[in-house]
């Protein structure tokens, strides 16, 4: 982010948390283990998708090891997206090929404005990707994930147990900033209802980065 950049501009607050994961990739990969919990959660998302062979997007989906890559081998077609073009260059060298050769398609892409038909998912995985989209962002980015959710299919969501806006100017102390944005559950639960999702189940896991506690939503789109 350049000193011209407004810290309070959309725009510019996207632009740094791209920065800092094309810069931290590797080390984000390296410091973040999988819960077990969050493992449970994926493989609930996927036994509630009805279609014989879904179709999932995993949405802010970093080197692809903490969902690609357990979809895949449970039997989803699946397509990574992220902002970040290291976070997929990542990817493509530790899931591009998972499952008996098959290709996991990576594409570059902003939550806000999906690059995708209707309907084109039977769900989606969206695990610690929303929170860093600024907070007047997070309704345009729910509206997508309806767009592209067939009827029927499900979300699995990572927001904040409350609402919280920060930046960490050394985040993992690899010298690049990162930045956080979110509504508490309770706003999101209400958004998510108006965009046509309904709630199923919510679990509360602890932050293995930052010693806090994360939200995790399973919502059916209607």
């Amino acid at each position: 982010m350049t000193e011209e950049d407004d810290p309070d501009d959309p725009a510019a607050h996207r632009n740094q948390v791209r920065e800092g994961y094309d810069e931290l990739a590797r080390t984000y990969a390296a410091e973040r283990e999988q819960d077990s919990e969050e493992l449970a959660l994926i493989e609930e998302l996927y036994a509630r998708i009805d279609d014989a062979s879904p179709r999932v997007l995993d949405a802010g989906c970093g080197d692809g090891r903490a969902a690609s890559q357990p979809l895949s081998e449970l039997g989803a077609a699946v397509v990574g997206l992220d902002v970040s073009r290291s976070q997929l260059e990542l990817a493509s060298e530790t899931v591009g090929r998972t499952v008996e050769g098959n290709d996991i398609p990576l594409v570059q892409g902003d939550l806000t404005s999906l690059p995708f038909e209707d309907d084109a998912f039977g769900g989606i995985c969206a695990l610690h990707s929303i929170i860093h989209v600024p907070k007047t962002e997070h309704e345009s980015v729910l509206e997508e994930f309806a767009r592209v959710t067939a009827a029927g299919g499900w979300l699995l969501l990572t927001v904040g147990a409350g609402a919280w806006e920060g930046e960490n100017p050394d985040w993992l102390d690899g010298g690049a900033a990162m930045r956080w944005s979110f509504h508490g559950d309770e706003w999101t639960r209400e958004t998510l209802d108006e965009v046509g999702f309904t709630v199923a189940d919510a679990r509360t896991i602890g932050d293995e980065l930052g010693g806090g506690e994360w939200r995790y939503l399973l919502a059916r789109r209607a």
